[in-house]
């Protein structure tokens, strides 16, 4: 399949596998074939050891391609969806037309961690078969894949395959009606372990209509809901969400002004809960939906109505219930398609697609990488020079991202499956405000926040490229400590590197400038005593970032002095009657200084009063009385 870069190649991205089924207009109804499975003949695996990277990209390390992979024959081959496995490995579907029975079967292909084929195994017969997506089943470790089939059933059919952990299969399913229909989405579901499929019909309703189809464990149809009306209704995506329910997008020709994309909220039974339209004068579709981590729901596609007319890659971002919060339009001045969306493990997201703007003009893998907000933090281009399309991207346990897709541009053959690993996002570094301080002055650290989401290693500081601290890092704060140096210009430089061996650097200069700052002394009172009062006395508390020395002076007098390390200074009085001016002063090691004066009253005591001499008194009226006494006793001998 060769994609057109027109508008008309836009509206049926996705889908050019289907041109080629032969749409039969047979009755069908859903049945279950017990075909047993074929296995292709291991094709030659191509392993391309250096890709071209093209690409806007301002740091050229972030997107960085860890290897690469393509899987293919002669014919035709591409690749459509991709899922990491439970054994660190990946499992790829799309459809090939170089092995199988027929002129395209769904073909499965089962990889370790690196890209290297464990096995494949090919599903349909003689009319053409397609996968569309796989996912990893629990708790048995198999794998269900949706797609569609002209093999079984009546016609076109949504067909829904169940295998083993080596792609053995289980059972298969066929769903629809004497019209045409589509699985292009498949997820298992929570408690039941059932599945959800979505796509589209023209078996039931009023033409092209979403499709959502629910099986329990075994395939079998539980119930399905349709949801359109007479114009071209088509669902591309379905993700069961917290509430039980399921969240679909598509587009729509039969709500708002044209092709518009469409977000339909669902009940757990499929009844409509609410749908949404967004979209403009232009065409605008949409190929993914994720459920984000506040709730809402993320969308990609692309859109005519929005920056360039040719088609942009669309993000939008709504809130539980489908209103939107913002969106983002990422291209140049040719076609530009987004097909798929995750969120990050930093809370933002990866989206990948294709591109004509950037890269080759033919057409290149592209991948988009934005903060929460859905702004661009770098893209990266994959491809050479001939036609590469990305279809589905994940962020895989060591932080990186797996893109399935398709290429044109390696081995002659024409196209193939297309697998890329990308290193993880590079360890990024902030950049803290450079620092001025004079000499002395304390309290001054800087502090970097790096991060590394997910596989943080080692970090080092330096001082004028002089190692100061090498150690682990686990992905928190780096301090360091900048006190105690003396004047002069220092650039200190922090460096992050992870297990992969990327790195990043930041450099903080600390100018450090001569202490002219004086020190700060307080004002105490003036002090009055009576002269042989105790417990007076005078406290300085003076401040300094460099105390050095201090003196007193009383009436001009030097009375104390030494060294100052910065605390109070006192001195205790007792003098005697008069006034004295007592004078503290500090200075720092930069011969900064600061002085107090204290005035220090001493006045005289009071003066006792002398008291009547009650006391003379007495004895002399005693003696008085006792002379009389004496006296009459005298006289009465006589």
């Amino acid at each position: 399949m060769v994609l057109n870069r027109g508008k008309k190649a836009k509206q049926i991205i996705l889908t050019g596998i289907l041109l080629l089924f032969t749409v039969s207009i047979v009755l069908a109804v859903p049945s279950t074939i017990t075909k047993k499975p074929k296995t292709a003949t291991p094709p030659n695996l191509l392993t391309q050891t250096t890709i071209m990277v093209e690409g806007r990209n301002s740091n050229s390390n972030e997107g960085a391609t860890e290897w690469n992979q393509t899987y293919g024959g002669t014919d035709f081959d591409e690749g459509y969806s991709v899922a990491q496995t439970s054994d660190g490995g990946y499992i790829i579907t799309g459809f090939t037309g170089s092995f199988g029975a027929g002129q395209e079967d769904v073909w499965l292909i089962k990889t370790d961690e690196n890209g290297i084929e464990e096995w494949n195994q090919t599903y349909g017969r003689a009319d053409p078969d397609g996968g569309f997506c796989v996912k990893q089943t629990s708790p048995d470790g198999g794998y269900i894949i949706a797609g569609a089939t002209d093999s079984f059933g009546g016609g076109s059919e949504v067909w829904l395959i169940k295998t083993d952990e080596n792609g053995i299969e289980e059972w298969n399913r066929t769903y629809g009606g004497a019209g045409a229909d589509w699985g292009f989405c498949v997820k298992q579901t929570s408690p039941d372990g059932g599945y959800i499929i979505t796509g589209w019909t023209y078996s039931f309703g009023g033409g092209s209509e979403v499709w959502l189809v629910k099986t329990n464990a075994s395939g079998a149809e539980e119930w399905n809901q349709t949801y359109g009306r007479a114009g071209i209704d088509r669902g591309r995506c379905v993700v069961q969400t917290t509430d039980g329910g399921y969240i679909i997008t598509g587009s729509t020709t039969s709500f708002g002004g044209g092709d518009e994309v469409w977000l339909i909220k669902t009940y757990p039974d499929g009844a409509e809960e609410w749908n949404r339209t967004y979209g403009g004068a232009g065409a605008d579709y949409a190929y993914c939906v994720r459920q984000t981590s506040d709730g809402g729901y993320i969308i990609t596609g692309d859109t005519g109505s929005f920056g360039d007319p040719d088609g942009d890659v669309w993000l939008i971002k709504t809130d539980a219930s489908g209103a939107e919060e913002w969106n983002q339009t990422y291209g140049g001045t040719d076609v530009d398609m987004g097909f798929f969306v995750v969120q990050t493990s930093d809370g933002g997201y990866i989206i990948t697609g294709g591109t004509t703007s950037f890269g080759d003009i033919e057409g290149d893998v592209w991948l988009i990488k934005t903060d929460a907000s859905g702004n661009e933090k770098w893209n990266q281009t994959y491809g050479a020079t001939d036609e590469d399309w990305g279809y589905c991207v994940e962020q895989t346990s060591d932080g990186g991202y797996i893109i399935a897709g398709g290429t044109n541009s390696f081995d002659g053959r024409g196209y193939d499956f297309w697998l890329v690993k990308v290193f993880h996002d590079v360890p990024v570094i902030d950049q803290p405000d450079d620092i001025v301080y004079e000499e002395g002055s304390t309290g001054y650290n800087i502090t970097w926040h790096p991060r590394d989401p997910v596989n943080p290693h080692m970090f080092n500081v330096t001082r004028n490229d002089t190692l100061l601290n090498s150690s682990s890092w686990d992905g928190g704060d780096i301090m360091v400590n900048v006190d105690g140096l003396s004047v002069g210009t220092y650039i200190f430089t922090c460096t992050v590197n992870d297990t992969v061996g990327f790195s990043a650097s930041d450099s903080v200069t600390v100018t450090v400038t001569p202490d002219i700052t004086p020190p700060i002394i307080d004002e105490p009172a003036d002090i009055t005593y009576e002269e042989g009062e105790t417990g007076y006395s005078i406290t300085w508390k003076p401040r300094d970032a460099n105390p050095h020395m201090y003196n007193i002076t009383m009436n001009g007098t030097l009375i104390a002095f030494g060294d100052w390390g910065g605390g109070a200074i006192t001195i205790d009085l007792d003098l005697i009657v008069g006034t004295y001016i007592f004078i503290c002063s500090v200075n720092d090691t930069s011969g900064n200084s600061a002085s107090d004066t204290v005035i220090v009253t001493v006045t005289e005591a009071p003066e006792e009063e002398e008291g009547f001499p009650w006391l003379w008194l007495g004895v002399g009226i005693v003696l008085a009385v006792a002379g009389i006494g004496a006296a009459i006793l005298y006289f009465k001998k006589e």
